[in-house]
């Protein structure tokens, strides 16, 4: 009766087991100590296209392994035989051929401590290798981009603590790396130069969510002022909390970016019990548990004991539609005979709430129907899902506000992925050029395709981890010519071989405009202030910044002498108190003479007139004076010259009018004298007198004629008349008004008569006598005057030297 106990017992549970691997959702074969398959369920028929006709009989390891990992199987056989409990992620073959990947739960079957057997549970996990697959590969582009981008990213929290930078970030503020920029630099404050401009700009980013296009002075790390355009949003972290995301570009004049925040992976629970799965088994009609089996400690936290206690609410986090209400419309369907496969929202015994998928069917355990219900924790996959969601979401949010191009691709070029503006840059799409239509290499301009074949080139295909960065052309879809910057460097392999290459590309046409107009500008005005009229001088703290070459040619100083002397070196000293007060009360701000007249010392000590016109200007961020210098000697020596004509042009209207009252004078004189000759007798003392006052009348009535002339009195009327007897009255003339300094040499050879005005021949002849005498006032000299006839046609040459 015992024996029969004990085998009625044993038959229950066999047929309990059966049962549990026929409704098991993992592929589940039975086997013999040899390895031979007794039994599989349908979840093993899904896995591998096995039915149970072709397995049974047939051994396991050949059956559905393959290649490398026939060895490894045989091996896992034997300790399953042996007793041990087997728990492995490794690869199996299906029937088509195909590898896919599973995890193994395998053990010892055994009848009163005997083994008697094993079985073996296979989980398909393709699906969440793809899953992890896809997340790595989607944290490396963002990674990469990020890393390669030539704007600087980062992040910082609501009080403007660094949270993360990028190298580029690091490099526009003159940091080697992130970590050294992190290390020195707390605050993104104390990166202004203003800091109050961050209140406003936190402000409006609350306010809209974002801001764009600022443009703010930040502070180099060697204290120089630089421009960035920023950009900037709110975003929240893993944690919930909202962070700062920011992107800079370096306008005054291209991160390696600190590491993104890498996603946590959720941890993996341990396995306690060969079978992975929580394993429910409800009263058909009361749906109470009725047996559950150990993974639900794992899983729930509870007991087995307790759990059976419990109801479908208390293991439910109760959040619609994760209610008892649906719980029980979901088992009414699989009594119905529907299988039921869904994801739920759990509770554990702690409260906190988890994902776990369900298969729900209908089943029969020792000739009494059930439901079985197997729930395995997807909160992995969960987490891996929302995390590659959220990491595609963060790429995709960065690839839209990408101003450039991001790229990688073979060491023959030939690309993986174009991402960014790229159309806008080239004209061509991304799937044009992942075509090869065109190949990079054709969008290069023709000019300038020697980059190739650079020795910086070379070295990105021999040299770990080699960065460059290079400027070209290219020629757009349009045929338009853009200018680009472009960022390389070459991934290795783990032998330190470079097998790919990847990089950022911007669009860099409008700065090398705006160079080119610089450039173009910078000759122009230098070309003007090389060969203006002026003296163009800088001054600043009283000595020379800056001059032109007319500078050097007015003061007579060399280059290397000129530039940084004092200017009060070359100001005439009765001049240089003047001009040194009205210097420093325009560099004060204060009103003073913009233009005004002085003099300076050439180096050679020479006396110059100079006209001054000076403004207030900033010189290397200083204040500083511009300043124009005009050589004015000869207009002022011309004004002297003016001046002595007009005194001699005043003194001959006062000489011709007393000329003109004496020459009355003596008329009536020489008059009544030839009268007084004719009534005279001859040979008499008195006719003798009176012809010495005729002489003498004579003589003065030739001296006013003289006055007269040199006053211009006379008629201007055109007659014959001998040069030579004007040109030696103007030497008698000249000799009484011309220092004693200066010796008169006359060549008078021509005594020809020619038609003329008297006066203004006199004049000629005073003017150039003069302006010779002048000019050797101060030193004296010869003056010699020579005249004499050149031709036959009534031409006389006049040379006064």
């Amino acid at each position: 009766m015992n024996r029969k106990s004990t085998y009625d017992e044993l038959v229950q549970r066999f047929k309990r087991l059966e049962a549990l691997i026929e409704c098991s959702q993992l592929a589940t074969v039975q086997l013999t100590n040899d390895n031979i398959i007794t039994n599989i369920n349908p979840e093993f028929t899904r896995v591998f296209g096995f039915e149970l006709k072709e397995a049974s009989g047939k051994r396991i390891d050949p059956l559905i392994t393959l290649g490398d990992y026939r060895e490894e199987a045989e091996e896992l056989s034997k300790r399953t035989t042996n007793g041990s409990t087997i728990h492995k992620i490794t690869k199996r073959r299906r029937k088509d051929g195909t590898l896919i990947d599973v995890e193994i739960f395998a053990g010892p079957l055994k009848v009163e401590g005997e083994v008697v057997g094993s079985f073996g549970q296979y989980k398909d996990i393709t699906e969440r290798k793809l899953t992890e697959t896809a997340l790595r590969e989607s944290e490396e582009r963002w990674q990469g981009l990020v890393n390669n981008a030539a704007i600087g990213i980062y992040q910082v929290t609501d009080q403007g603590i660094f949270k993360m930078v990028n190298p580029m970030l690091a490099r526009i503020f003159g940091y080697r790396s992130p970590d050294n920029f992190l290390t020195n630099v707390k605050n993104i404050s104390d990166l202004y130069l203003h800091p109050e401009e961050r209140t406003p700009i936190l402000n409006a980013i609350k306010k809209s969510g974002y801001v764009d296009g600022l443009e703010i002075q930040f502070r180099h790390k060697d204290g120089k002022i630089i421009w960035i355009r920023a950009s900037s949003r709110i975003i929240p972290d893993r944690s919930g909390k909202f962070i700062y995301e920011g992107f800079m570009a370096d306008i005054t004049e291209s991160k390696r970016a600190e590491e993104a925040l890498k996603l946590s992976e959720a941890t993996y629970r341990e396995i306690f019990n060969t079978v992975n799965d929580t394993i429910w088994i409800h009263d058909i009609d009361t749906f109470k548990f009725i047996d559950v089996n150990n993974k639900v400690t794992e899983m729930f936290g509870y007991s087995a004991r307790e759990a059976l206690e419990l109801s479908v609410e208390d293991i439910s986090s109760g959040v619609p539609p994760f209610t008892r209400e649906t719980a029980v419309k979901l088992l009414r369907k699989a009594r119905a005979g529907e299988p039921q496969i869904f994801d739920w929202h759990a509770r554990h015994k702690d409260g906190h709430l988890f994902w776990t998928e369900v298969s729900l069917k209908r089943g029969t355990i020792a000739g009494r129907g059930c439901l079985l219900a197997i729930e395995r924790d997807i909160t992995e996959r969960k987490q891996a899902e929302e995390a590659l969601r959220e990491s595609e979401e963060r790429y995709r949010s960065f690839v839209q506000n990408f101003q450039g191009i991001a790229f990688r691709g073979k060491m023959d070029f030939t690309p993986i992925f174009f991402h960014g503006a790229v159309e806008e840059i080239t004209g061509y799409s991304e799937d044009e050029l992942l075509a090869g239509n065109p190949r990079w290499d054709q969008v290069i301009h023709a000019d300038d395709l020697d980059i190739l074949l650079s020795e910086q080139e070379k070295k990105l295909h021999s040299v770990p981890e080699y960065i460059y960065e290079r400027e070209y052309r290219i020629l757009r879809e349009d045929r338009q010519i853009r200018w680009v910057h472009e960022i390389i460097q070459n991934i290795c392999d783990d032998a330190g071989q470079p097998v790919m290459l990847q990089g950022a590309i911007y669009d860099i046409t409008d700065r090398k405009l705006t160079e080119e107009a610089l450039r173009k500008n910078e000759e122009k005005y230098r070309l003007l202030v090389e060969n203006a009229n002026d003296a163009i001088l800088i001054i600043q703290d009283e000595r020379i910044k800056f001059f032109n070459p007319l500078a050097l040619k007015l003061t007579g100083y060399s280059a290397d002498e000129f530039l940084d002397i004092s200017f009060k070196v070359f100001i005439h000293p009765q001049d240089r108190a003047k001009v040194v007060d009205r210097y420093r009360k325009r560099i004060k701000g204060k009103e003073a003479i913009s233009t005004y007249n002085c003099r300076l010392i050439s180096k050679q000590q020479k006396t110059i007139w100079a006209q001054v016109n000076a403004i207030r200007t900033v010189w290397e961020e200083k204040e500083a004076t511009l300043t124009f210098l005009r050589d004015i000697t000869q207009l002022k020596q011309a004004e002297s010259r003016l001046q002595h004509t007009e005194r001699m042009e005043s003194l001959g209207t006062l000489a011709g009018g007393i000329a003109h009252d004496f020459n009355n004078i003596l008329s009536a004189i020489i008059g009544y004298t030839e009268l007084s000759l004719i009534d005279a007798d001859k040979g008499t003392s008195l006719e003798n007198n009176l012809q010495e006052v005729n002489k003498a009348g004579t003589r003065a009535r030739d001296l006013v004629k003289q006055i007269l002339a040199f006053a211009r009195q006379s008629d201007e009327e055109q007659k014959p008349l001998q040069v030579t007897i004007i040109a030696n009255e103007v030497l008698k003339l000249i000799r009484s008004t011309i220092p004693t300094t200066i010796e008169v040499r006359e060549n008078i050879k021509s005594h020809s008569v020619i038609m003329g005005n008297p006066s203004q021949v006199h004049q000629i002849f005073m003017n150039l006598c003069t302006n010779a005498a002048q000019a050797m006032e101060e030193s004296g000299g010869i003056l010699e005057v020579d005249l004499s006839d050149v031709n036959s046609n009534d031409h006389r040459t006049l040379s006064i030297s």
